[in-house]
């Protein structure tokens, strides 16, 4: 097999991250929704996914037997959590000669906050999350991994 080679095919720039106090997943999250975002405004530049580290994974574990008594499915349960998770699109806001953006995020800071989204009323009541799910933070599975001085890194490389 021959492979054409040239100068555009090598990376510039390989960047890895490590920090005291800060887990794989934090890592991963920082590379990927962070500093890959900002490599990729750069003209030209084709950035790839991050190696190393572990993907967050937010999980909800439903109980079919909380449901069926409350008469819920679990695509209720989905969907009340993705219509209250939101960032919805933004733009800028023009006081004067200045121009201020604008930005929503209506999505949780903490997993746990998730427990009280609503899902539905029910003879008076409101069914929260809680009352059919757990939900809980987890990571997948790393599919590689990357260490410097015995310590996880994740990286985020370009050309």
């Amino acid at each position: 097999m021959v492979l054409q080679y040239n100068a555009s095919s090598v990376p510039i720039l390989q960047l890895g991250l490590g920090g005291k106090g800060l887990w794989e997943q934090m890592l991963y999250d920082l590379a990927a929704n962070f500093i890959r975002t900002q490599l990729a405004t750069v003209q030209g530049a084709s950035v790839l996914q991050p190696l190393g580290g572990k993907p967050r994974q937010v999980m909800v574990d439903v109980d079919p037997q909380a449901l069926f008594a409350r008469g819920i499915s679990p695509a209720d349960v989905s969907a009340a959590i993705n219509a209250q998770n939101l960032i919805p699109p933004t733009g800028e806001v023009k006081i004067g000669d200045r121009a201020y953006p604008v930005s929503l995020n209506s999505s949780t800071r903490a997993v746990a906050a998730l427990h009280d989204f609503p899902i539905k009323q029910q003879g008076g009541a409101t069914v929260l999350v809680r009352d059919v799910a757990h939900v809980f933070d987890q990571t997948l599975k790393a599919a590689e991994a990357q260490f410097a001085q015995a310590r996880a890194l994740a990286g985020a490389g370009g050309a």
